[in-house]
């Protein structure tokens, strides 16, 4: 193999780590975590309340994940959860006026702090390189080869007769 996709791959890995724990810092400073509030971000994202299922789906999470997450983000009042009046097996979940306060409070938190981050790139460049990031994903996406390893959009191995996601433009929280 030659270096530079290699160099490459470790600056992108280097990049995810850096972004992650800096978001993971301010975060916790709104005394939040990453998964809380990928959660309270997606439903603050949407118009409606969603699906159990749904978020699973989103959030790349496991059912058990998720409802432990949802579990404990019910008792802090964060979000509301009631049965889906179609589907008694399914749970309906909604941000609460409380998760609602927080959403509002922390997404311009999140966006100043990738706003910070990136800043070293003028926009031009942040531009051209979301485009060249999405390029690659798409690329690696359609190739025969990661059919055969079947993966999804944003990386992840998908097991047998799971489907595919769409492509994903954003980022942590869907947003």
């Amino acid at each position: 193999m030659e270096p530079f996709p290699v160099f490459t791959w470790i600056h992108l890995l280097r990049l995810y780590h850096l972004v992650l724990r800096c978001v993971q810092k301010e975060l916790a400073g709104k005394g939040l975590t990453l998964s809380q509030f990928d959660l309270i971000a997606k439903l603050g994202s949407l118009p409606e309340c969603a699906s159990q299922e749904v978020l699973c789906e989103k959030l790349l999470l496991t059912k058990g994940n998720i409802s432990g997450l949802i579990d404990r983000m019910v008792q802090e009042g964060w979000v509301l959860r009631w049965p889906d009046p179609k589907n008694r097996r399914c749970n309906r979940i909604q941000l609460a006026p409380q998760g609602k306060r927080i959403y509002q409070g922390v997404i311009p938190v999140y966006q100043d702090c990738l706003k910070k981050l990136f800043s070293p790139l003028p926009q031009r460049q942040l531009v051209r390189l979301n485009s060249l990031l999405h390029q690659l994903l798409t690329g690696i996406v359609g190739r025969t080869l990661c059919r055969k390893v079947k993966i999804n959009s944003r990386g992840r191995t998908l097991k047998n007769g799971a489907r595919r996601l769409k492509p994903a433009h954003s980022g942590i929280g869907g947003l």
